[in-house]
């Protein structure tokens, strides 16, 4: 015995326009989801600089690194004494592991500038100097440039992977129904 056949309803006039123009809204939503929200992150070579106090000599010892922990080889180095902000009091590079050491002249009390400075990368220190000698303490952060900035992708963890599907998926089937709901209202009635 033959199973018997079902009939089908017809398609209704103008249903596979609405389908072919939804899928491509959702084609659309998922390819801008894509390009704004596939986590990145920013990355430089941002330096930093470490600095001890020889308590004996009160030589002043800094290291430079850049954000990768790579040193800062044969960097610029200009330091400024208090008194004369505009021309280098000291100019010397630092060594193969990014190290230098500078004892100020305690007679010349006041800030001190110490500029590093390699290829578009820079910090900058300001080290206060008394009668005592350096105030350790009181060493500040300038304002330094770093022009190598740039965004690249990451590569998700998995939950990050789903949950973005996820995002995108629900935003495509909104889509979706936002787009057939409107083109539902656009229609003339019959």
């Amino acid at each position: 015995m033959k199973p018997a056949l079902r009939s089908i309803a017809p398609i209704p006039p103008g249903f596979m326009t609405h389908l072919s123009q939804g899928l491509a809204v959702l084609v659309s939503a998922v390819a801008t989801c894509a390009v704004v929200s596939w986590p990145g992150v920013a990355r430089s070579h941002g330096v930093t600089t470490d600095y001890g106090l020889n308590l004996f000599t009160n030589e002043l010892n800094l290291t430079a690194t850049y954000g990768t922990g790579e040193p800062m080889q044969g960097a610029t180095v200009k330091i400024y004494a208090p008194d004369q902000p505009d021309t280098p009091w000291m100019e010397t590079t630092t060594d193969d592991q990014g190290r230098f050491s500078f004892l100020p002249d305690s007679k010349l009390e006041g800030e001190w500038k110490v500029e590093i400075e390699q290829e578009g990368h820079e910090d900058i220190l300001y080290v206060p100097v008394d009668q005592g000698g350096v105030e350790f303490n009181n060493i500040s952060q300038g304002i330094g440039r770093d022009v190598h900035y740039g965004v690249m992708p990451t590569v998700p963890q998995e939950s990050q992977l789903w949950a973005w599907t996820a995002g995108s998926f629900a935003l495509g089937l909104g889509t979706i129904a936002a787009g057939m709901a409107l083109h539902r209202l656009t229609q003339p009635k019959e």
